[in-house]
């Protein structure tokens, strides 16, 4: 077989999120927020799985690995559907900007659970955009790279830059969590009244927790540290399959979800 640039990418992007997800199951216990990272990783492995069947022209697979696959995706989609369906109800109305990854449009994975995000908006919302973070353009001259970390650009500035293309979203829907020097975004420059509430589907909430309180961040989902993982079919109800994985996290219960589980959030 011959290997092209493509396809030792991809195997390369799917060992290292192999290992993220190992990596995030021995951490666990210690931090249940890393629940989250080991979603990323999944959804890595699984584009980078697709990638490579198209290189290589295999596109079969063992029906158990499909199976598992699929109820994964199942599971990640009800997270996406909760909150959502939360936000829905609880800001009727709402301008809503859902920022996502650059790729997301292309691998059928992500696409299903963003999917989920938005029956569970439902009408009672006004979509503006799903806006995706871009990699940064090469310099002229330079050699386009083949693949790009997202932590190497998600800062605080690239975020506020999708904003400022729509200044009349009332709600912000991340689902590839927040920058790193998230602080210095000018969102919390505005005026409470002014600014967009904001809200996670996917990102590390251990700093969070006074955020969430002051109703700075108004919703987050989180791995659930009673979650219980098994080869057994989710819940065709995306509400029970959430139960089974998740936490939705709100300025109204925040505080008692950190006396429960007191590793969620930084003391």
């Amino acid at each position: 077989m011959q290997f092209s640039i493509a396809l030792v990418c991809y195997i390369g992007v799917m060992i290292l999120a192999l290992a993220g997800m190992f990596y995030c199951a021995k951490k666990q216990k210690q931090n249940p927020n890393v629940q989250t990272y080991a979603i990323i990783c999944l959804l890595f492995v699984l584009a980078s799985a697709v990638g490579v069947f198209v290189e290589t022209g295999v596109f079969g697979g063992s029906s158990a690995s499909k199976k598992l696959i699929a109820n994964e995706i199942r599971y990640a989609r009800s997270g996406a559907f909760v909150i959502g369906d939360y936000l829905g109800k609880k800001f009727p109305g709402a301008q809503v900007l859902i920022i996502v990854n650059a790729d997301y449009d292309k691998n059928e994975h992500m696409k299903k659970i963003n999917e989920g995000l938005l029956e569970g908006l439902g009408a009672t919302v006004k979509i503006l955009a799903q806006a995706p973070l871009e990699p940064p353009k090469p310099a002229p001259g330079a050699a386009p790279q083949e693949y790009v970390p997202m932590e190497a650009y998600m800062t605080a500035e690239r975020f506020d830059a999708i904003l400022d293309k729509y200044p009349t979203a009332t709600l912000v829907i991340s689902t590839i969590g927040l920058p790193y020097n998230v602080g210095e975004m000018k969102l919390w420059g505005k005026p409470e009244a002014q600014r967009p509430k904001l809200a996670l589907l996917n990102g590390d909430v251990h700093s969070l927790g006074a955020a969430i309180a002051s109703k700075a961040i108004v919703a987050a989902v989180v791995g659930s540290p009673e979650a219980k993982y098994s080869d057994a079919a989710a819940p065709a109800d995306p509400q029970e399959a959430f139960k089974q994985r998740y936490l939705l996290v709100t300025p109204e219960n925040v505080e008692a979800t950190a006396s429960k589980y007191q590793s969620l959030f930084a003391r």
